[in-house]
């Protein structure tokens, strides 16, 4: 990226314990919250897990879109950044 778009990147912390979900993609099964893996022991994870948590996994996801219609472009490009 070049520094010009690096000084407009919107950087999302997603915590996958604390964030709501909506009620038709909730998952008792999958909620970080409830969930305790016996074959490594670890889980479920609390209100501060992110302090408290080793090893921690990071996931990166670069969205760019590009939408050059005079009239519609930021438009179209917040839908797209939404969607995404």
């Amino acid at each position: 990226m070049s520094p010009e778009e690096l000084a407009q990147r919107e950087v999302i912390v997603i915590d996958i314990a604390n964030d709501q979900v909506a009620a038709n993609d909730y998952k008792v099964a999958e909620d970080p919250t409830k969930f305790h893996s016996e074959k490594t022991g670890r889980g479920p994870l609390g209100g501060t897990w992110r302090k408290d948590t080793e090893p921690i996994m990071c996931c990166y996801k670069l969205v760019k879109c590009e939408f050059k219609w005079f009239g519609l472009q930021g438009t179209v490009e917040s839908r797209i950044m939404k969607v995404s």
